[in-house]
């Protein structure tokens, strides 16, 4: 048995995607054929090297130079400088707008978002209508060539495609009706954060029979293991990851960016606002030890400059491990705000460890709304 596994268009090609990559990590650990392919890279750079032609200055120079802001956008020099990032991003994303225009007339893309002027991905009849009508997408010269092909010479029997974003969604479902015209027997199951969030939703109803096979919650591994019979599942912090080698030199990203969760679910789990409460069926899980042990494993065989935490926080008890048995890496990610933080003596063992950045997010500085929100977070603390 063989699964691919699919992270479609349009997300950030600044870093491999997490959860495809812990995903092909567990079924080839079990023993379970594997193969991956991050869409949204290789998509936007197809688009890129399409070839275009133009009478406008602009594009015509955009054009001439897209290697060059490439190779820019890969150089930690021109982060140095604004003026040159901005040019090389500017430059890029005017080759993908052009690019873009020319086969399909309805459809904006960038290096960061996907927006089309008929189809909104919150409606499931324009999904499906993207599924039956593939040709209009701007991906579907690269799905065409590049995909189809690909699914016919490796035969996999399940193909997963991964959506965490609303950027992704009408470029997913335009892939999953081609395969589905092409390959009418391979099972297409659907996963990541936002189908998860749908699943959540209160009456959820499947709209998607007949095209999609499995729509699939939280965490991808629960499914396979089911699927594929696979007895005593390890906790998922103790999964490695799989991360296609070929595919690490062609971020847009001046490092070698490696995503790695340090746990499962959310370790506060309480926010109001928070699509996890709503809809993560899965229980939390951190084991410091055991996440530190992995993310040595990973560090030592891929060779990262920077590590990004893609947990939904950081949890403390994995903070205060960090701190106390620094990995030799720079790392980053987002926390929630904690007492420690507030400890100056905690953050500088923090900035040791390899800590470059934490993002915090406080959603108000006044004291009843953030506990109207179940924020859990004391105003105080978070003026520290």
């Amino acid at each position: 048995m063989n699964v691919l596994l699919i992270y479609p268009p349009v997300a950030k090609p600044c870093e491999p995607p997490a959860g495809i990559a812990r995903l092909a990590g567990f079924l080839k650990d079990n023993c379970i054929g594997v193969k991956t392919i991050d869409a949204s890279l290789h998509g936007l750079l197809y688009l890129m090297n399409a070839g275009i032609s133009s009478d406008d200055t602009w594009t015509s120079r955009a054009s001439g130079r897209l290697n060059k802001n490439l190779a820019a956008l890969r150089s930690i020099d021109t982060y140095q400088k604004a003026g040159k990032y901005t040019q090389a991003v500017t430059e890029i994303e005017r080759v993908l707008w052009a690019s873009c225009s020319k086969v399909s007339a309805n459809s904006t893309v960038s290096l960061a978002d996907y927006h089309d002027k008929n189809l909104l991905p919150v409606r499931s009849t324009d999904l499906l209508f993207s599924a039956e009508q593939p040709e209009i997408n701007p991906f579907y010269g690269y799905y065409a060539e590049r995909i189809i092909p690909f699914i016919e010479k490796e035969s996999p029997d399940i193909v997963g495609l991964s959506i965490n974003y609303l950027s992704q969604a009408i470029c997913a479902f335009a892939l999953a009706g081609l395969i589905r015209r092409h390959f009418p027997g391979i099972r297409i199951a659907l996963g990541g954060g936002l189908v998860t969030v749908w699943k959540g939703l209160p009456g959820w109803i499947n709209p998607f029979e007949g095209l999609i096979d499995n729509l699939v919650a939280g965490g991808g591994e629960r499914f396979f293991s089911e699927f594929f019979e696979i007895k005593d599942i390890p906790d998922k912090i103790e999964y490695g990851y799989k991360y296609a080698r070929d595919d690490l030199p062609n971020y847009l990203s001046p490092c070698r960016v490696i995503p790695f969760a340090a746990s499962s679910a959310c370790c506060w789990n309480r926010c109001s606002f928070c699509q996890e409460k709503a809809s993560a069926k899965e229980v939390y899980s951190c084991r410091p030890g055991h996440a530190l042990k992995s993310l040595s494993a990973i560090t030592n065989e891929y060779s990262p400059g920077l590590v990004h935490f893609v947990d939904s926080t950081i949890p403390p008890a994995f903070l205060r491990q960090i701190a106390k048995n620094p990995p030799g890496i720079h790392w980053y990610g987002f926390t929630r705000v904690s007492p420690e933080l507030a400890e100056k003596d905690f953050c500088e063992a923090l900035r040791r460890s390899g800590c470059i950045m934490l993002k915090l997010g406080i959603e108000s500085g006044d004291q009843a709304v953030l506990d109207s929100l179940e924020k859990g977070i004391n105003i105080n603390i978070a003026a520290k």
